[in-house]
């Protein structure tokens, strides 16, 4: 997360460290997170972020369809199953 435009407060940002762990990527100081980002982002090509993103398409659109003819849908546990 960047708070560059400043819109995420502390508490919001305590509040999701909660969630993800102290040691996730997102609670890292920022030198740590700049070092981090400098190092991983060569894994994530522009090609290989479009592949990505249309195989993840694919797999919502299938789920949504077959949810369509469902009288009831779990979000949490139907959504785990799109991955």
């Amino acid at each position: 997360l960047n708070n560059e435009s400043g819109m995420f407060t502390k508490r919001y940002i305590k509040s999701i460290a909660e969630l993800v762990g102290d040691r996730s990527l997102l609670c890292a100081s920022q030198h740590h997170h700049k070092l981090l980002r400098s190092r991983l982002i060569n894994l994530f090509s522009k090609r290989s972020t479009a592949l990505i993103v249309r195989h993840f398409d694919e797999l919502v659109m299938d789920a949504l369809s077959g949810w369509e003819h469902r009288g009831t849908v779990v979000l949490l546990t139907d959504l785990l199953q799109v991955c």
